[in-house]
């Protein structure tokens, strides 16, 4: 078994709109993704998958 993993961080903003706390203003929180992908078997260049697709579908 042949397991990958991908961490990174980010930061998002938002505000809760007509909401009676100080979550009315505008905020950020930071966050961590994890990713991991498994696989069975390897291809022909011995990926089980390409990070750079891995990295792309983790875009926000």
């Amino acid at each position: 078994m042949f397991d990958l993993k991908i961490v990174t961080d980010f930061a998002l903003a938002h505000s809760l709109r007509n909401y009676p706390s100080d979550c009315a203003r505008l905020h950020s929180h930071n966050w961590q993704m994890d990713v991991s992908v498994c696989s069975k078997v390897l291809d022909d260049n011995g990926f089980a998958i390409d990070f750079r697709e891995i990295k792309k579908q983790m875009k926000l």
